[in-house]
């Protein structure tokens, strides 16, 4: 008898058990409360980390043949520094003045929130200020 109320207790829960899966096919897939973006990082192509270098060590004709092979004007080393930051930073004023005629964003900051024109002395400074360049304290400010 108690194999008979047993073999009956597997057969319901089974039973029930199989039920349950089938209604949950009509359940509709919840959405997400937040969508997180995933961070889209780029990787400096092999010809924007030799712009920046070229930038760094002052040799124009490096930083000519590497824009023309289309190196991004723009862009930007592991602490955020562009080639405009380097050029600036090192007072190479011909180069500033290319990579400004070649697109140079004049304003661009880096990870600790400074602009080319923190980092200018001399001519560097005069060039970037007739460009419209601004100190990062200055974007900053702007921001609120």
């Amino acid at each position: 008898m108690k194999s008979h109320h047993l073999l009956t207790t597997i057969a319901a829960v089974l039973l029930v058990g199989c039920t349950a899966t089938q209604h949950s096919a009509d359940v509709k897939p919840s959405k997400p409360v937040v969508a997180v973006p995933s961070p889209q990082v780029e990787a400096n192509t092999e010809a924007d980390n030799a712009l920046i270098d070229a930038a760094q060590r002052g040799n124009i004709e490096s930083v000519k043949q590497h824009l023309d092979a289309g190196a991004d004007v723009n862009a930007k080393d592991d602490s955020g520094w562009t080639p405009l930051h380097r050029a600036a930073s090192k007072v190479h004023n011909k180069i500033a003045k290319l990579l400004i005629e070649e697109g140079a964003d004049v304003n661009a900051v880096n990870k600790d929130g400074l602009a080319p024109l923190d980092y200018a002395e001399n001519e560097t400074f005069g060039v970037l200020i007739d460009h419209g360049a601004k100190s990062g304290a200055e974007l900053k400010s702007e921001e609120k």
